[in-house]
Formats: C-alpha cells, structure tokens, sequence
C-alpha cells in the first residue's frame, strides 16, 4: 500500500482513544510506508536512553547504518504536546541525533534538537494528518522520515534549509512592522516621494506631507490640497509669477546668478545648477557633500549610495534624479544657501 493510500485511511477511519492504538493504527502503518520494517531491526521499541537516573525510554527510535538516526515519541491523541517537547528534545539531544519527532499520531511536531536556540525554534515542521494535503504530506514525511532520506543524510539537509527559511521568514515578520512604524513616525522622505508623486499622477494634485503622514497614521486628513500648489522661493518668471512649488507645467529655461540657461525639465534644471556650481568652485562644490536625508545623501561620489543617480556633467559627483519638481526645487535652494548664495540668485522660467 502506497504512502498516500495509508494516509487517505487514516483520514477516513475513527481516531484512535489512546497511546498505544494510535501506534498500531497511525505511526506503524507510516513507517510501514516510508520504508521501516516494523518487525525488524531497525525499528527500536521501548529505547533505553541516558542512565538509570537521568534518561528514560523513547517510543521508537529509527537505526540506520551508523546508529539511531531519529527518535519519536508518542503520546495519546487530543494530548497537548506543549508539555512533552523537553522530554523528547532532551531523548534526542543526549542520544545525538539529528531529527526527533513527537506525535499524538494526527499531530506531527519535527525538531532538529541539535540546533541552537529555544525548543520552538528548533522545530521545522508541523504536520496534520487529518487537514493537510495528502500530497503535502507525503512529501514531508518522505522528506525527513523515510529509510533512504535519513540514512543518506538528505533528510537532515533538508530540514536544516527549511529551518532556516522559518527563520529568516520570522525575522522579516519581526522586522517589517518596527521599519514600517519607523518610517511613518519619522515621515521618511522617500516614503512621502513615493506616495506624493504617485498621487499627484492620478489627480493631478499634490498633498502636503502632514496630509500623507496623517493618512499614514490613520488619522483624518484635514485639509484638501489645490490643484498645482505654490511654495517659497525661488522665484518662477514667465506665464507664471508665483513663489515655486509643484511647478506649473515644463520649465522652459532659468537664471542663475544673471545668466539664462535652457532647460527642458526641472531635474535638467537641477543638473544644470550642479554643474554651474561646480564650474565656479569645485572646492566649494564637494561640501555638497555634507547634505543628506533621513538615508541618503544629496550628492554622492558613489552612484551606488543613491536612488537613481545622474552623474554631473563628466565630474565624479552624482546626483539623485528620482525627486518631484517640488523636491527638486527646494534642494536647488538648499544647495545655493549651503553654499553661501541667495535663492534670489535663481528664476525658473516657465513658457
């Protein structure tokens, strides 16, 4: 009879009322399966393990060619085995094995007591022989039970890259909602970016960073944004007059320190004030370098330390390319004021 055949009778029979049954009618027929001869001697009944004060006995311990290979103990169905996983831990640990199993028969707890860590984080696998997929579940117990896995060795390997799969999955599940938290009370900058540009390119407005932190924060957005907002300075000349903030349409050129330059976008303005900037005094220049956010600096020599990175003309600096209008704006004047000049000395000049 095939795993999965074993399995589906099992599944269609009464729950066995105690320990011993479920031996005979689950964990038996099983092993059965998987390749254990029940009656033979590799299958160890009763295993004596430790000394008369300090060990016990083990239900089934599985012997393969260099020894006891994996233990099991069983205990009567509907049993809490909360209560039983330091029995069976302690069993496998002193007898050195590598996988230890402990089961009502219907429920299956797979630990690999060799690792480090608390008994929960030792266990790799729990299989329900009545809920799970029978395919799934002849998979796993193929996987880390049968006579060929654990005496090749397979069986462990396998259940150590399942182990630290659940690890690595537990510590994202630990992870993600402290960074997540973090990044709304701190209004990370990126985080705004992202949902600023997202909105403004589907209503063609754009909120203030309170209304998306409130959002954020799951608390009322108060005040309604207007269609092309106005920030401070610098100044836009042109069609339009208004203090800069999302700019009204493409920029068609600036004035930088009574100069006019042509520009086709405000991220070509942004580079074209950079390279200005650095032509008048790349000494200057490099204390650009000192400007970062809450992650990432403004302008970096390494391309790798920035969003979407745009080198400055043919120098080794680089600028992140991937702002709003409004972003880009705004860094243009801090980097006129860090540098010891007035926003007044830039116009963006528009259609």
């Amino acid at each position: 009879m095939s795993l999965q055949e074993v399995l589906a009778r099992i599944r269609s029979s009464l729950a066995p009322t105690n320990e011993e049954s479920a031996k005979f009618k689950i964990i038996a027929p099983i092993l059965g399966s998987l390749g254990w001869d029940m009656f033979g001697p590799q299958v160890l009944l009763e295993y004596s393990v430790g000394d008369k004060k300090a060990g016990g006995r083990v239900d089934i311990a599985l012997k393969g060619s260099r020894g006891v290979v994996a233990l099991i103990e069983a205990k009567a169905p509907g049993t809490d085995l909360k209560g039983h996983v330091g029995q069976v831990l302690g069993y496998a640990f002193h007898e050195g094995v590598d996988i230890c199993v402990l089961t009502t028969g219907l429920q299956w707890w797979l630990y690999l007591p060799l690792q480090k860590g608390q008994p929960e984080e030792r266990k790799f696998r729990v299989l329900n022989i009545i809920d799970d997929p029978v395919e799934e579940l002849a998979d796993d117990l193929r996987a880390f039970l049968s006579n060929d896995a654990l005496e090749s060795g397979e069986a462990l390997s396998q259940a150590e890259r399942v182990l630290q799969a659940q690890r690595k999955r537990a510590l994202l599940n630990e992870k993600i909602p402290s960074i997540w938290h973090t990044m709304i009370e701190e209004a990370d900058e990126e985080l705004l970016e992202v949902i600023s540009r997202r909105i403004y390119s589907e209503v063609n407005l754009r909120p203030d960073k309170e209304q998306i932190v409130a959002m954020l924060k799951g608390q009322p957005v108060m005040a309604a944004p207007t269609t092309k907002p106005t920030l401070k300075k610098p100044t836009l000349k042109g069609k339009s007059t208004t203090p800069i903030g999302s700019p009204p349409g493409r920029p068609t050129g600036m004035v930088l320190f009574g100069k006019r330059y042509p520009i086709k976008s405000n991220i070509d303005g942004l580079m074209t004030l950079a390279e200005v900037l650095l032509d008048r005094d790349p000494d200057a220049f490099s204390r650009l370098l000192e400007l970062r956010g809450r992650k990432r600096q403004f302008v970096s020599r390494d391309p790798a330390q920035l969003f979407s990175a745009r080198r400055v003309g043919t120098s080794e600096y680089f600028l992140d390319d991937n702002l709003s209008g409004e972003t880009i704006w705004r860094r243009a004047g801090l980097f006129l004021r860090h540098l010891g000049h007035k926003e007044s000395d830039l116009e963006v000049l528009f259609g």
